[in-house]
């Protein structure tokens, strides 16, 4: 037997498909070459109607200009359509509510390249990192040529009067390692890993380095502010800072003439941003998260003391920009 609610039921359905179809490009048609918006419409200027902050790679279609061979080869057709897909009014704000309903119901991430992992009170992983921290087991054999090749470089800089040192960064799984997901802390592999590897052929080939991760995992149970934010990649302003600094202190033994770095201030707030986020603001979740970060400001070095800002080369991944970014603040 039929419900007498079905008709209504059914056509309910419809309207509100039909509204959630057409409303995109209802707003596009309203907002287009809209220089200014009108007063009684000042909730269309909104960040997420417009397309303002959504975060990641974004790229824009080519712009093909109407002409009849472009007609006929449906060539402009194509590049209507696939502008209207990236720009069209509200595609922001659809995009967040999406990412957040599959976070939230299936706590999964909408970022495809290395996703993410979901650890213990919502800290985020990247994917490629706990693969490092939790199977990454080189042996000693595998990793002592590019310790060799080290040696070597050290021993020509040290010729030339140059100071060198490695300095060995950590990672927010190692750190961290207590929240990491159940799933991955069961199927870690037990044996040892190639840190401390490392650092032992390291000691071996007496290369000098600064042990960050060692630096790190210490001053964490101290910190004003976690050594890795909640929703970064990469470690924070003060967990960097600190490795910084001995990185200074042994390239200033070497005789290196540079000021050590000296905090003018750090700033601790709610508010994640740059770096602190680099994972969470990609996720371009509709809610957005609070958690503790830190920023430090560096002293600058006087401009009367040029001698103290001598030429640096950083070679290394992307943990040595903030590292670099600690020693151009003094600039």
């Amino acid at each position: 037997m039929n419900s007498p609610y079905a008709p209504i039921l059914e056509k309910t359905l419809i309207a509100i498909i039909a509204l959630i179809f057409f409303s995109p490009l209802f707003l596009t048609v309203v907002t287009y070459n809209v220089e200014q918006t009108p007063s009684w419409a000042q909730w269309l200027n909104h960040d997420w109607l417009r397309n303002r902050t959504l975060r990641g790679v974004r790229i824009d279609p080519p712009v093909v200009s109407f002409s009849w061979p472009a007609l006929r080869h449906a060539q402009y057709q194509h590049s209507v359509a696939s502008r209207f897909n990236v720009n069209f009014t509200g595609r922001e704000f659809l995009i967040r509510l999406t990412n957040e309903l599959n976070y939230r119901l299936f706590r999964i991430s909408s970022i495809h390249i290395d996703p993410l992992a979901l650890g213990k009170d919502d800290w985020l992983f990247e994917k490629g990192f706990l693969r490092e921290y939790s199977f990454g087991r080189p042996s000693k054999a595998e990793l002592e040529p590019m310790v060799r090749s080290l040696a070597s470089l050290q021993e020509e800089c040290r010729n030339r009067g140059i100071a060198f040192a490695i300095l060995i960064t950590p990672s927010k799984a190692s750190t961290y390692s207590e929240k990491i997901p159940a799933a991955w802390k069961r199927r870690c592999d037990p044996r040892v890993r190639a840190y401390p590897i490392f650092r032992q052929l390291l000691d071996e080939h007496r290369i000098d380095y600064v042990d960050g991760v060692d630096l790190t995992a210490r001053a964490k149970a101290n910190a004003p502010v976690p050594v890795f934010p909640r929703g970064g990649i990469h470690w924070s302003d003060y967990g960097c800072f600190i490795s910084s600094n001995q990185l200074v202190a042994l390239l200033r033994k070497q005789g290196l003439n540079i000021r050590p770095l000296e905090v003018k201030s750090l700033r601790i707030s709610e508010d994640p941003q740059g770096s602190d986020a680099d994972i969470y603001s990609l996720m371009n979740l509709f809610l957005p998260w609070h958690y503790t970060v830190g920023t430090v400001a560096i002293k600058p070095i006087p401009a009367t003391d040029k001698a103290l800002r001598p030429n640096l080369v950083f070679v290394g991944d992307s943990f040595m920009w903030q590292t670099n970014q600690r020693f151009r603040a003094m600039r």
